[in-house]
């Protein structure tokens, strides 16, 4: 699976997140995932997709090539599902890595120094407060001003729609309360500013281990573990793939691996998998490969598959100790016999008695 997995994926996902007592929790960064076309989450109050100025059309993300100091206009669709009017909130963020360096947004409260702040949509009185009929479509348009210092590459933010409302919570001894939450729908722009392309896919932190059951001729599990991080100034997920090849021929593959997603300029994403039914060679080798997809609609990547490899000890002590004992017993034994031959040859018997001789007569 490449980003064709992601672009597959619920379009807009409603992030809700208790406040009130829970509002540490919320001060993170929420993950979003997009799709190739706006589809109504179930159960979903309201949603969010790029449009045209007459309604959604289909794209997956808000798209712009541009140059340093350019300006342009696009559209976000905002859609009340519900059957009652709903107030709604809309700002833009800068996209950052979350804890596992995926492409995620910010609460509005996080200082926009990017992509975020490139964008502003436009909203009655300007104050980006919307109220949404029952059953609307709200088209509202997304004003784009670059600066003239904008550095060249991909650049990523997003137009959030939240809700804010409450909701009754179950607490101790059967007490209910209101709670205070918060949905946030976020659709994705990204950016290509034009000027030099530096595309980097680097595997770091490469370790590779064995781990075999007690039965010595059983084959046991090789995990590994590295880091893939993006070293250049272009947006890359896709596809990876990690096999073990051992030293007397010993060729395992991990089989599927989930594909790796989108990962802005600077950003790093963890990764661990196991190999299977792998037999130990003592001195094996564990391979790693990306091959790197840019998002849809990017040009020009140059992004090319990168491979690492490591190598790693997978040693069967309990076939060695017994190789070992067989070994000593074996030395053992051809030591005894020599020793039993050697004594053998040494040793001394008596003299023969003789007779006793008289004087002469």
């Amino acid at each position: 699976m490449g980003l064709k997995h992601y672009r597959r994926s619920v379009a807009l996902v409603v992030l809700t997140m208790l406040m009130g007592g829970l509002t540490a929790a919320s001060a993170g960064p929420v993950g979003h995932r997009f799709s190739s076309s706006p589809t109504k989450v179930k159960n979903a109050t309201f949603g969010a997709a790029p449009s045209s100025a007459k309604g959604p059309d289909g794209r997956p993300y808000l798209t712009f090539n541009t140059t340093p100091g350019g300006q342009t206009t696009d559209h976000v669709a905002i859609t009340n599902y519900s059957h009652r009017p709903l107030r709604v909130t809309t700002y833009t963020v800068d996209a950052v890595p979350d804890t596992r360096g995926a492409i995620s947004f910010p609460l509005p409260d996080v200082k926009r120094r990017d992509a975020g702040a490139w964008m502003s949509v436009g909203t009655p009185h300007g104050r980006g407060v919307l109220t949404l009929q029952p059953r609307s479509v709200n088209v509202l348009p997304v004003h784009v001003h670059i600066p003239m210092n904008a550095p060249p590459g991909d650049h990523v933010g997003g137009v959030v729609v939240s809700l804010a409302g409450k909701v009754k919570g179950r607490f101790g001894q059967g007490s209910t309360q209101n709670e205070k939450f918060l949905q946030r729908i976020a659709v994705r722009a990204v950016f290509r500013v034009t000027g030099p392309i530096h595309p980097r896919v680097d595997i770091r932190n490469l370790t590779a281990s064995y781990d075999g059951p007690v039965n010595p001729f059983a084959r046991g599990d090789v995990k590994v573990s590295y880091v893939v991080h993006n070293g250049g100034n272009v947006v890359f997920g896709g596809p990876q793939s990690v096999s073990v090849h051992g030293l007397f021929g010993e060729d395992v593959s991990s089989g599927a691996v989930a594909s790796i997603p989108p990962l802005l300029p600077g950003a790093s994403y963890p990764v661990v998998v196991t190999v299977p039914n792998v037999y130990p060679e003592l001195l094996m080798n564990a391979k790693v490969t990306v091959n790197p997809e840019g998002l849809q609609g990017a040009v020009d990547t140059g992004l090319k598959p990168t491979s690492s490899s490591v190598h790693f000890l997978a040693i069967p002590w309990l076939l060695l100790l017994i190789l070992l004992l067989l070994i000593v017993g074996l030395a053992f034994r051809y030591w005894w016999r020599k020793h039993r031959r050697q004594a053998g040859r040494h040793r001394i018997d008596p003299p023969p008695a003789t007779q006793p001789q008289g004087d002469p007569a």
